[in-house]
């Protein structure tokens, strides 16, 4: 099983509140929208936990995913954050990123 499915899989089997309505034609939001990430959509919290994890060469594991996934939604709770600003957070958060 690839990263990308280890990591969907504990998403989906955790938090199945998250919508994972993306077929396999669609494609990430685009324009302005494309900027924002949207803390609700299973496809784009995998992504940038992927993205995040890969950086720092982390471990994918249920534990981690676990603390990666409540920082995404307590950081600026309320708020429309940007994907690279979630990035930088979890990457300035984590002391053992190779930066």
């Amino acid at each position: 099983m690839s990263k990308e499915a280890i990591l969907t899989k504990w998403l989906k089997e955790e938090h199945p509140e998250l919508s994972w309505t993306r077929t396999s034609g669609d494609t990430s939001a685009t324009g302005l929208d494309s900027l924002y990430l949207n803390r609700g959509e299973g496809y784009e919290i995998r992504d940038l936990i992927y993205k995040y994890y890969q950086h720092c060469n982390l471990e994918f594991k249920a534990s981690n995913f676990k603390i990666t996934f409540e920082k995404i939604m307590k950081f600026k709770s309320g708020e429309k954050v940007k994907r690279e600003d979630y990035l930088k957070y979890l990457i300035n958060k984590n002391s053992k990123c190779n930066k």
